[in-house]
């Protein structure tokens, strides 16, 4: 692999065009905030930006919209938790903030982000620590971006599954959005169940 040291915890990413975009990450010594891009499948890499200007951090939420345009936000450095969303379109060359303070969704890394079939922006989950630097708080809301991450709006309160990070979530061929798993970091948890919502994650229902 091209960087020196292992990584964790970064976003991988596959544009329309079929690259491969890699943003972030924990490389066993620190946090990062550089992109890498693969234009074969993985089997070479290359460096295309190494100063962003989004703070290093790892554990962000990311997708590739229908034009290539690649949104991220949240994530953690380690101490910080961020609610900042940035854009990229030119895979990661060069990357613009978007949306940030005075945020409408709190600080969260490790939250779950898809696409629907709307083409609008499904954030769910996470977990963050309200601005505060104790008390971390596992969500179990749901928040929506109808223009490219520039804006959000709480569909759900409380989703009705447990608060969790590390969920998978994905968009089923019918429409649905499905939401598998994940933990819960206070009380220490781990699910295995399924959710999904129809209705861009203003209800949920058990699968």
């Amino acid at each position: 692999m091209p960087w020196s040291l292992g990584r964790s915890s970064g976003t991988m990413l596959a544009t329309k065009s079929g690259k491969l975009v890699i943003i972030s990450g924990f490389d066993a010594a620190t946090t990062t905030n550089d992109t890498w891009i693969s234009s074969d499948e993985g089997v070479s890499w290359t460096i295309t930006n190494i100063s962003p200007g989004w703070a290093k951090r790892q554990t962000t939420g990311a997708v590739v919209l229908s034009d290539n345009t690649i949104v991220m936000n949240g994530g953690i450095d380690g101490a910080n938790y961020y609610n900042d969303t940035w854009k990229s379109v030119n895979k990661g060359v060069t990357w613009s903030r978007i949306f940030g303070s005075p945020p409408t969704w709190n600080n969260r890394s490790a939250h779950s982000v898809v696409i629907a079939n709307d083409s609008s922006i499904i954030m769910a989950g996470g977990y963050g620590n309200r601005g505060k630097t104790t008390n971390l708080t596992t969500y179990n809301n749901t928040w929506r971006s109808t223009d490219n991450g520039s804006t959000w709006t709480q569909q759900n309160g409380s989703g009705g599954w447990q608060p969790r990070s590390y969920a998978a979530i994905t968009l089923a061929k019918n429409g649905d959005i499905l939401l598998v798993g994940g933990q819960n970091q206070s009380p220490d948890a781990t699910y295995n169940d399924t959710w999904k919502t129809s209705d861009y994650g203003a209800t949920w229902k058990f699968v």
